[in-house]
């Protein structure tokens, strides 16, 4: 879920209903990129630090880089015992696009069919720092690319990442 969906009264019933059962079978993970269709979650009701709000209500959580495959692998292996489990990715909204890294305008907007021919041939497949290119860019926006159809969560090529946690 995203953290800006945690400001409903809603998400912490269920938070706390799932701590109380100790619903061990329960994974969340937070999408916490900061950023909300109207600006900056922390300018308009701060989250504050999402890992030790989910222990007080009786989580496991942990805070890792929501950019990082191997992160998410290893952390999505470890199963608590009697305790639901919060994983707190940390992200950066439209991560490697330029005019689209942590912009709001860029929250729920969707690329003409010339914008993406000429940002698929701007960008590359990966950069050296790491940060998603063309093809698991195109997934943010769900098109249909050469090499198959990908579509995005927290900025990771869903693809991918399913592939590995069939594995576990």
């Amino acid at each position: 879920m995203g953290d800006a969906e945690c400001n409903e009264g809603s998400i912490w019933e269920a938070v706390l209903t799932a701590g109380h059962y100790k619903l061990d079978n329960l994974t969340v993970i937070v999408d916490r990129n900061y950023m909300a269709v109207d600006g900056n979650t922390e300018d308009w009701m701060a989250q504050m630090d999402m890992e030790l709000k989910f222990k007080s209500f009786g989580w496991e959580s942990k805070t890792v880089n929501g950019h990082s495959v191997e992160q998410l692998i290893d952390s999505l292996q470890y199963r608590p015992i009697d305790k639901p489990y919060a994983l707190i990715a940390e992200t950066v909204k439209g991560k490697g696009v330029s005019f689209m890294e942590n912009n709001k305008l860029w929250h729920q907007a969707v690329l003409s069919e010339e914008e993406i021919v000429y940002y698929v041939d701007k960008y590359s497949p990966m950069d050296k720092a790491g940060a998603y290119g063309v093809q698991e860019w195109i997934g943010f926006i769900g098109v249909e690319s050469i090499s198959g159809s990908y579509y995005n969560v927290m900025g990771l090529p869903v693809q991918k990442l399913y592939r590995e946690l069939i594995k576990l």
